[in-house]
C-alpha cells in the first residue's frame, strides 16, 4: 500500500508542474523521482560508450558503473529505447532508471527526465541520495521519513535532482498522511536560507502553503 501512495504522488507531481503559476520553467525537469523509481526494477551509474541510436537499433550502449538499487546489468550493456527516448551522447555519465525484460534492459526515462551529470559529479551524497531513495520506494514498510529523505536532496550539486526533490515534496504534502512535522519543520528553516534554489524554493513554498 505505501509503495502504491508513492507512485500516485509521483503521478499526480506531473500535474503539479504543469499547473504550477509563474513556475512554467520547470517544466523541462520531468516527472517525479519518485514514480521513476518506483516503476524500476533498478537504477545504475553509467557512463554512455555510444550515443542513441533511433529505429530500427532503439538502444543505447552504456558501461556500468555502479549499481544504486535493485537488478544490476552486465558491465557492458544495451539499454532500450522508451517511446519518447531520452538521448545520450558517447561519453556522458549519468544515472539511469531501467526495467528487465528477460535479458533485455528497458529504459523508463523518457526525452526531458535524463538525469546526466557534470564532469565534477557524481558525489557521494548524490549516489547515496539516490540509492536510499530507490529503498524507500520498494520497501512494503519503508523506515524513515520521506520527506526528510526527499529534503536531502534540496542541496545535491545537480540541479535537476533539487528540482525533483522539491517537486515531489510539494506533491507528498498534498497526498496523506503528508509531510510529518519534523519535515515542515525543517523545510520552513530551508526557506529561510538565501542560498536555496530559488526554483526549489517556488516548489516548497506551495509544499507549505505559502503560496
Amino acid at each position: 500500500m505505501r509503495r502504491l501512495a508513492l507512485i500516485r504522488a509521483g503521478v499526480c507531481c506531473a500535474v503539479f508542474l504543469g499547473a504550477a503559476a509563474a513556475g512554467a520553467h520547470l517544466r523541462a525537469v520531468g516527472g517525479s523521482l519518485v514514480d521513476l523509481l518506483a516503476r524500476s526494477e533498478g537504477v545504475v551509474l553509467v557512463e554512455v560508450t555510444a550515443a542513441t541510436e533511433d529505429a530500427p537499433a532503439s538502444r543505447t550502449q552504456m558501461r556500468r558503473i555502479r549499481s544504486l538499487g535493485g537488478v544490476v546489468p552486465p558491465e557492458e550493456f544495451a539499454l532500450g529505447n522508451a517511446l519518447s527516448p531520452m538521448r545520450y551522447a558517447g561519453g556522458q555519465k549519468a544515472i539511469v532508471v531501467l526495467t528487465r525484460e528477460n535479458d533485455r534492459w528497458q529504459a523508463i526515462q523518457l526525452a526531458g527526465e535524463g538525469l546526466v551529470l557534470a564532469p565534477s559529479e557524481p558525489d557521494a551524497a548524490t549516489l547515496a541520495y539516490v540509492s536510499a531513495l530507490w529503498k524507500a520506494t520498494h520497501e512494503a514498510e519503508p523506515d524513515g521519513d520521506l520527506g526528510l529523505q526527499l529534503r536531502g536532496g534540496l542541496r545535491l550539486p545537480h540541479r535537476k535532482l533539487r528540482l525533483l526533490a522539491a517537486l515531489d515534496l510539494a506533491e507528498l504534502a498534498h497526498h496523506k498522511p503528508g509531510l510529518s512535522p519534523a519535515a515542515r519543520a525543517a523545510l520552513r528553516k530551508d526557506l529561510e536560507d538565501p542560498e536555496l534554489d530559488p526554483a526549489a524554493r517556488l516548489a516548497l513554498s506551495r509544499a507549505l502553503g505559502d503560496s
